[in-house]
């Protein structure tokens, strides 16, 4: 396969399982802000900021490392992934550590409180662990495994999140339906890697755990930042406000979410091609660059002025009138949108 008939299959791949996901995601979040009410799904997405950071930071930056090691050294695949796996666990448990000690000082009402650490501790550690197990697949260029292992779950997680709720249950049951889904999804990605590669072996290299930690340093603290600074706005509102407020903010900010989520899936596709590119001729990597620029201006900024017109009737009719507030935090969010997906690349 030619590289770029490998970065079409990966990205298309990619964004299909992307979209799909968060278009069958969306059924979950659009029946708590809906029928819930407002109240309860601010409480939700309250939980959620947290957590957001948590497990952005906890993969301890091999979303970005690890393909790029993996592309350039196939055959170490499997040991690379395993010593980055335990790195990402210790980083879980001290990241859970801190943020539910930052969650404590931060003295919620209880029932929020109690929302907020049970997710943080369901969620977060198999939730990392999927994550880095990504992260290797795409440094194989095996996206269809994600496509294969995600949606089929995905599927159930909403699906069993939705019926529970309509049995009655509590929201908390949410966080315990989410790390049913991560648990399960990496099992899969045990089972693709051990199929796939001889090398999969559980190995711990000292070394290379310290090297790794080393390497990735700057993307923790990239993803530290971005993160902490992305969820800042919903938790400094419903500390000032409340989480009803926070509920309103997250109604607007969902579609601009959702593209969000979508541009990762194609420049991870594009990331292990841009690494060799750049090894091989520099010349070639910047005409690369060049390129996917252009595309992403003549494609992303008739998307937002379309969101603009289009978020009045969005809003109202998916939501209803008591989240018409949303309409303009939709309107100021979609702005956001060329810069974020042009510093997504230049960021690779």
């Amino acid at each position: 396969m030619t590289p770029a008939l490998r970065v079409l299959k990966n990205s298309t791949v990619l964004s299909l399982s992307v979209l799909l996901e968060r278009g069958i995601a969306f059924f979950l979040a659009w029946y708590i802000a809906r029928i819930l009410g407002r109240e309860i799904w601010g409480d939700y997405s309250t939980a959620l900021s947290f957590i957001t950071i948590a497990v952005a930071i906890a993969p301890w930056g091999f979303g970005i490392l690890l393909p790029r090691k993996i592309s350039r050294n196939i055959d170490e695949a499997g040991k690379l992934l395993i010593n980055a796996s335990l790195i990402g666990g210790i980083s879980s448990i001290i990241i859970i550590g801190l943020l539910v000690a930052g969650v404590l000082l931060l003295n919620y009402p209880a029932h929020v409180e109690t929302l907020i650490i049970l997710g943080i501790l369901l969620v977060v550690l198999p939730s990392t662990e999927a994550s880095i197990f990504e992260a290797a697949i795409t440094g194989l260029e095996k996206m269809e495994w994600i496509l294969m292992a995600r949606l089929p779950m995905t599927v159930l997680q909403v699906g069993s999140s939705i019926l529970l709720l309509m049995l009655g249950f509590d929201i908390e049951i949410l966080f315990v339906v989410l790390a049913i889904y991560y648990v399960s999804v990496t099992v899969i990605y045990v089972y693709f890697f051990k199929s796939s590669l001889n090398s999969f072996q559980l190995q711990i290299d000292r070394s290379l755990v310290a090297l790794l930690i080393r390497q990735a340093i700057p993307f923790v603290i990239i993803m530290s930042l971005s993160q902490v600074f992305l969820q800042a706005d919903r938790i400094f509102l419903s500390k000032l406000r409340d989480t009803e407020t926070v509920g309103l903010y997250a109604t607007g900010a969902m579609l601009i979410q959702l593209i969000y989520m979508a541009a990762p899936a194609v420049m991870i596709s594009l990331f292990p091609g841009l690494s060799r590119a750049y090894r091989k001729s520099q010349d070639h990597f910047s005409n690369l660059v060049s390129q996917i620029f252009k595309l992403l201006l003549i494609t992303v900024f008739p998307l937002t002025i379309m969101i603009i017109s289009l978020a009045g009737i969005m809003i109202l009719v998916v939501f209803g009138d008591s989240y018409e507030p949303s309409i303009i935090i939709l309107q100021i969010l979609a702005l956001g949108i060329l810069p974020s997906i042009v510093s997504r690349l230049l960021y690779r």
